[in-house]
């Protein structure tokens, strides 16, 4: 693996922000605009791989929808996290995920975040 283009910071943005690993390239971001980036690769903690993603807007949201697709993001995440518990299978807390963005009028979603461990990509 070459440290020049394994788990390198992922910036994604405008037309390209949902080809989070695609090349490089010079585009001036604007203001208003949604900036997605992805810390997987680079986070340890004791030698455990955390991965995470995170999606800024420059200055402030200008288009309320994107306001709202956000919060359904923050309410899938929350309901998933409340359902996590000692006993809990995967497929559940993915149920809990997908209901909430299920009942906000989109379609399924594909995950519901991914295995790490002291792999970067770990099972399930």
């Amino acid at each position: 693996m070459s440290p020049n283009t394994h788990f390198l910071q992922i910036m994604a943005s405008g037309e390209d922000i949902v080809k989070t690993h695609h090349r490089a390239g010079n585009r001036v971001m604007r203001r208003g605009e949604p900036v997605f980036l992805c810390f997987c690769g680079m986070t340890n903690f004791h030698k455990f791989k955390l991965g995470f993603d995170r999606t800024f807007w420059i200055g402030n949201i200008p288009d309320d929808t994107q306001a709202g697709v956000y919060q359904v993001a923050l309410d899938s995440q929350a309901a998933a996290l409340a359902a996590l518990r000692p006993g809990v299978i995967a497929e559940d807390v993915h149920a809990a995920y997908a209901e909430v963005i299920q009942s906000a009028g989109y379609e399924y979603p594909f995950r519901c975040g991914r295995g790490t461990g002291f792999s970067y990509l770990e099972q399930p």
